[in-house]
C-alpha cells in the first residue's frame, strides 16, 4: 500500500506527468495520506489561489487520513534529527510523512527529492 506524500498530490491536482502515475496508483488501490499533508496542503491551496472545495471532497473520498499518534510522533523527532545529519535540509513535516509510513508499513510516492536514496519510497 501507498501513502501519498503531499508533493504527490500536488503533481496529481496540476496534471502534471508524474500526476499521471498517482492518477494511475490511485485506480488500482486506495492510498493513503499523512494527517500533517493536509496542512500542507492547504497552505499550497492558500499560497496558489486554488478552488479549494473540490480538491478536499477529491481527497476524501479517494484516500485514507491516517492520524498523528504518540508513536508517530516520537518516531518524526528522531527521523528528523538523523536525516538533518545527512541531508542537511530535512523539514518537520517529511519527518512525519516518513514515520506515518514507517508505522503503517507504506511505500510514499512522492515527487520530493528530499525522499531519494530512503528505503520505501517511489518517486514519480
Amino acid at each position: 500500500m501507498y501513502l501519498l506524500d503531499t508533493s504527490a498530490w500536488i503533481e496529481l491536482f496540476q496534471g502534471t506527468k508524474k500526476g499521471e502515475r498517482v492518477k494511475n496508483l490511485m485506480k488500482e488501490e486506495r492510498p493513503c495520506m499523512s494527517m500533517v499533508s493536509i496542512a500542507e496542503i492547504a497552505a499550497w491551496v492558500k499560497r496558489e489561489n486554488v478552488e479549494r472545495e473540490t480538491l478536499w471532497t477529491h481527497i476524501l473520498n479517494t484516500c485514507t487520513v491516517l492520524d498523528l499518534s504518540p508513536v508517530v510522533s516520537f518516531l518524526a523527532g528522531e527521523i528528523s534529527i538523523e536525516r538533518r545529519k545527512s541531508v542537511g535540509k530535512w523539514g518537520l513535516m517529511d519527518s512525519f510523512i516518513l514515520a506515518t509510513a514507517r508505522a503503517f508499513s507504506l511505500v510514499i510516492m512522492t515527487a520530493d527529492n528530499d525522499f531519494r536514496g530512503l528505503d520505501y519510497v517511489e518517486l514519480v
